[in-house]
């Protein structure tokens, strides 16, 4: 398995990514999470953070979309 690099919302495709897309989930806190991808898919909102990797891993196999290492990226910050 090739290692991705994680996305940032709105990326273009990774070059050599055979012109699909990096498929990530983002973490906003308790209870929000939510799976995009830098093809222009985006899952929708999940109270369960495991929902959401689903959600990642499905749209992955259906469109031939890369998974992101690490999977799950927490947008909150530790001061």
């Amino acid at each position: 398995m090739a290692v991705a690099l994680p996305i940032e919302v709105g990326d273009s495709p990774r070059p050599g990514c055979n012109e699909n897309g990096v498929v990530a989930v983002y973490k906003y806190g308790f209870g929000h999470s939510a799976a995009y991808c830098s093809c222009g898919w985006t899952g929708r909102r999940r109270h369960l953070k495991a929902a959401a990797e689903q959600d990642a891993w499905a749209h992955s196999m259906r469109e031939k979309c890369t998974i992101s290492v690490p999977l799950v990226i927490s947008t909150h910050r530790i001061a």
